[in-house]
């Protein structure tokens, strides 16, 4: 029985991405764009469940010298790839087992996992 974290993400948007007014990473576009230019990304290592595909979703990630375990995915999205199972980039907005939030993205043409920094103002609002 599989007791990774639950998944209450909506149904899969195709194509979405931070600079997308659909994203729910965006208040508005102009923002977002603005978000875009400056927001850095951390390599990190993460634990996944690997079903249907390898990587399909974290369960664990070590940021700042400390793991964290995933309990929620709250959102998820893909970027590029015409397709959600052939996506180049996909993001996971996820919560951990102590309250807090962390968008989490995968690149899968170099198997790398980065975290958004949360000191930016993507996350004020969480």
């Amino acid at each position: 029985m599989d007791r990774g974290p639950k998944d209450t993400s909506r149904p899969i948007r195709k194509n979405a991405s931070l600079s997308s007014p659909r994203s729910p990473a965006c208040g508005n576009r102009a923002m977002c764009v603005i978000q875009e230019v400056i927001m850095p990304y951390e390599k990190i290592d993460v634990e996944c469940y690997s079903g249907y595909k390898v990587n399909e979703r974290p369960v664990a990630f070590t940021y700042q010298k400390r793991r964290r375990e995933v309990v929620e995915i709250v959102d998820r999205w893909y970027e590029g790839g015409f397709e959600a199972q052939n996506s180049d980039v996909s993001y996971f907005k996820v919560r951990t087992l102590e309250g807090e939030v962390f968008l989490l993205r995968y690149v899968s043409l170099f198997d790398a996992w980065s975290i958004v920094t949360p000191w930016l103002p993507l996350f004020a609002h969480l």
